[in-house]
């Protein structure tokens, strides 16, 4: 079934601007908390601060500020903890690069298990909230911004259709589709948030737990090494996700032909 963007877009036109300035005004109050939470950091060296205040682009660059922000876990867990958190909301509910960043020390402030069930958390919630953002907020900007991705989405989701929870546990596992574009065009597309959060929340686990573990190398004077395990068992899990649709359209397959 083809995806009507020409009816969304007229739906959409009305209200467009006024959503706009609403997102840019929720966005705003985001940015304005990190002034906030920059504002109430502890004090923190010239060295330290050149560590935190930039993009890491490098395993080393990552490395470093892991270790800026180990050395006041211990002290400011509180502070740590809010910032991560909040760092991680804001950018995965507007759809900003940089929360694997985040999983990637989250192993080395919280530890492996306590970090993994905060990026969890993190992770699902913000996906969620963009699900919405994008529903509520974000429709029109998005079918205008992305046609051909929302088309190719919807298409591959309508093979699928019958086994779309599976589909999108495949799709969060091994990101062939990139997660922000899931969560931005899931609810154009007619995914219901029940499948969606579910399929978040579980499929993020693997490569959440891939991420926390390489971070962890990393911290403790480790190699990239890891990356093609990683990727190894990203396909794997993916493949074994996909057997249960699988097996269901052989078994529907065969009863036809009975």
């Amino acid at each position: 079934m083809e995806l009507d963007l020409d009816s969304l877009r007229e739906e959409t036109e009305k209200n467009l601007t006024k959503n706009k300035f609403r997102l840019l005004v929720l966005f705003s109050v985001g940015i304005l908390g990190i002034f906030i939470f920059i504002a109430l950091a502890p004090d923190m060296t010239d060295e330290e601060k050149s560590k935190v205040y930039r993009l890491p682009l490098t395993p080393q660059e990552i490395y470093e500020l892991s270790q800026v922000f180990s050395s006041y876990t211990e002290n400011s867990y509180l502070y740590v903890l809010s910032l991560f958190c909040f760092l991680y909301l804001l950018m995965q509910s507007f759809a900003i690069p940089g929360p694997i960043v985040l999983s990637l020390i989250s192993g080395t402030l919280f530890g492996r298990w306590v970090g993994l069930l905060i990026v969890t958390i993190c992770a699902t919630t913000g996906s969620t909230i963009c699900y919405f953002l994008s529903d509520i907020l974000g429709k029109g900007i998005i079918v205008r911004a992305f046609p051909d991705k929302i088309q190719k989405v919807h298409g591959a989701i309508q093979q699928q259709k019958e086994n779309v929870l599976f589909y999108l546990l495949f799709l969060r596992v091994v990101p062939i589709v990139p997660n922000w574009l899931i969560n931005l065009t899931s609810p154009i597309i007619g995914i219901p948030i029940k499948t969606f959060f579910l399929a978040t929340l579980f499929g993020l686990i693997p490569p959440n737990c891939i991420h926390i573990n390489t971070g962890m190398a990393l911290s403790s004077l480790g190699s990239t090494e890891m990356s093609y395990e990683s990727i190894a068992l990203l396909v794997v899990l993916g493949v074994l996700i996909m057997l249960p649709p699988i097996y269901m359209k052989y078994n529907k397959s065969k009863k036809v032909k009975i």
